[in-house]
């Protein structure tokens, strides 16, 4: 295979930018590097110049797409600003800051801009955005973040929940009692802190602070996922029915395919071919399938196939009369 001079030297580059920053890191720690750290720090930012220009090269030759190129060169300025002299550092620093600002707003805007017959939840627009500029598994965590943040303050904000018709599945499980032992434990939290950081004669005020915050940050998630779970209930639509787990776990099943909905009042562990998106807490019901069906996993890039499927439910014996009615299927408990 013919790899073209230009190629070559990219790489080569890539390789002598990633030894002189961790030989510069090492340098703060090892004495023998201590005295070449002015060399190591120059070589890094001559390197960063060298890469940043090979991307701009590759812009212009249409060698690469030009979001591609978005989340390196912030990558880069950033790397300059901290390695660089003053001058270049203050413009590199400009230069990262309007990148990055540059960014927000483009995803903004395109995330928020309706689109024509892209009827996919906004968990999956946002990451289609965020992917663009980050690597998939890192778009996921910043989505599921912002989505169970904005859950909770959608739902704090509003009078009164907006309840989805479907079958629940989030009433009766730990969900709903988690956001206020949290709130009980969080004054016990910043107390106990507070000794502990007095008895050891450290000025707890920061802590404490900190403390509170994560508390906060914990009692507003946990509250979240309760509602991204009461606003994606079990559906029966389009001849399937559509079970998930919050924003987590997805599967839509052929009406046709459920043959048995086993209604489970105590656990058992998950057998070979079946996927359990079940939350702890609520009645567990699994459905067993003629033909294996896809479940889509919010942190798994890809799905898996199923031939039976645990989900809960809050009135079991609901969903198993709806599905007796639409399909036949067999109800059991055990």
């Amino acid at each position: 295979m013919h790899v073209s001079p230009y190629a070559i030297i990219a790489k080569v580059c890539n390789v002598l930018l990633t030894i002189f920053l961790i030989a510069r890191l090492a340098s703060s720690f090892t004495p023998a590097l201590t005295q070449q750290q002015h060399l190591i720090t120059t070589t890094v930012v001559v390197l960063c110049d060298i890469r940043f220009v090979l991307i701009l090269i590759d812009l212009v030759r249409g060698a690469r797409p030009w979001q591609s190129a978005i989340f390196p060169s912030i990558v880069l300025l950033v790397l300059m600003a901290a390695f660089g002299e003053q001058q270049s550092a203050l413009l590199a620093k400009v230069a990262a800051a309007t990148a990055e600002l540059g960014v927000l707003a483009v995803i903004v805007y395109l995330a928020a801009r309706p689109k024509e017959k892209d009827d996919r939840p906004l968990e999956e627009r946002l990451t289609a955005q965020l992917r663009i500029l980050i690597p998939l598994p890192l778009a996921r965590i910043m989505v599921t973040e912002m989505m169970i943040v904005r859950a909770a303050v959608s739902s704090l904000l509003r009078r009164r929940d907006v309840k989805p018709d479907g079958f629940s599945y989030a009433e009766t499980s730990a969900f709903k009692v988690l956001p206020l032992l949290l709130l009980l434990a969080s004054p016990v939290d910043i107390a106990l802190t507070d000794l502990v950081l007095r008895a050891f004669h450290v000025t707890g005020e920061i802590w404490a602070a900190a403390l509170a915050a994560t508390d906060v940050y914990a009692i507003i998630w946990i509250y979240g996922m309760l509602v991204t779970m009461r606003e994606r209930p079990h559906a029966i639509a389009d001849e399937h029915l559509q079970v998930y787990k919050g924003i987590f776990a997805h599967a839509a099943i052929s009406l046709e395919t459920i043959t048995s909905a086993n209604v489970m009042r105590r656990s058992k562990r998950a057998r070979n071919g079946s996927e359990d998106l079940s939350v702890r807490g609520a009645t567990k019901i699994e459905l067993t399938l003629k033909r294996p069906v896809e479940v889509t996993k919010w942190f798994v890039p890809d799905s898996a196939s199923a031939l039976s499927v645990t989900i809960s439910a809050d009135d079991p014996g609901a969903l198993c009369r709806a599905l007796k009615a639409n399909t036949g299927a067999s109800s059991t408990t055990t």
